[in-house]
């Protein structure tokens, strides 16, 4: 009976990720509610808009976004995963959850939380 409920456990499990991925691939990804969704756009000091990388003698060699942060604004997750410290401003959160699982995001430019370290720490985004 045991072997039974896991293998039915897996199955409901195979489902709500089936679903969940087809909902995803509708309306997008959802980031937490409170992550900053405004992109920079470009200005005198900065002609590039905020979306890299560009073609402007190849500046940049990851695929990234710029947003928009008020200066000491609070940044949260935007997705469960593992966060990790890289330097002093600057983390990684490898994804845990939905269609973005296993995508490994860098965040920079920020002043990561004292708790924050180099050794993983899980973190939860309620939804």
């Amino acid at each position: 009976m045991e072997h039974l409920n896991e293998t039915v456990v897996n199955v409901l499990k195979r489902v709500i990720d089936k679903g969940r991925f087809e909902i995803e691939e509708i309306f997008g990804v959802r980031f937490d509610a409170k992550f900053p969704r405004v992109f920079r756009e470009g200005s005198d000091i900065c002609p590039d808009d905020g979306f890299y990388p560009t073609t402007n003698s190849d500046r940049f060699s990851d695929y990234g976004i710029d947003l928009l942060i008020g200066k000491n604004e609070q940044v949260v997750a935007p997705f469960s995963g593992f966060i990790t410290l890289l330097s002093e401003e600057k983390i990684e959160i490898e994804v845990s959850d939905g269609s973005l699982s296993d995508t490994i995001l860098t965040i920079d430019n920020i002043i990561p939380q004292q708790w924050v370290s180099d050794n993983p720490i899980m973190v939860c985004v309620v939804k």
